[in-house]
């Protein structure tokens, strides 16, 4: 870390910092409290069938798919939106919500950016 991932059309910068600042938000970023002392396996990735994550303020976990529906993301567009992975944990969907997943003992955080591209960036 950091790191800069292109996936479709959305750049994502990942990077580490020691606190988490501000809360982030759905407008271009978020921050995700992790333990850095632990391997950090971080993947972005196409949406799957099936894919869950848990929100804040909810007892349990959403579907991914419903998340997409709340936001008026037609179905041919679900595999246009980044889902960022950490430890085999989806913790967020780029530009439609993060998770509230947090690391056992947290002693860092992870700073997810993201901007829209175009094809000409």
């Amino acid at each position: 870390l950091p790191m800069t991932v292109l996936f479709r059309n959305f750049q994502i910068q990942i990077s580490q910092c020691d606190s988490s600042g501000d809360e982030g938000n759905n407008n271009g970023c978020f921050i995700h409290a992790i333990n850095d002392r632990e391997p950090i396996n971080l993947i972005v990735r196409a949406y799957k069938p099936g894919d869950k994550i848990r929100l804040s303020g909810m007892g349990g976990h959403k579907k991914v798919s419903d998340l997409l529906n709340e936001n008026r993301i037609p179905a041919v567009l679900k595999n246009q939106y980044p889902i960022i992975e950490f430890n085999g944990i989806p913790i967020g969907v780029v530009s439609v919500r993060k998770g509230d997943f947090v690391a056992e003992n947290a002693n860092s955080y992870l700073r997810i950016d993201w901007k829209l591209t175009t094809q000409t960036d």
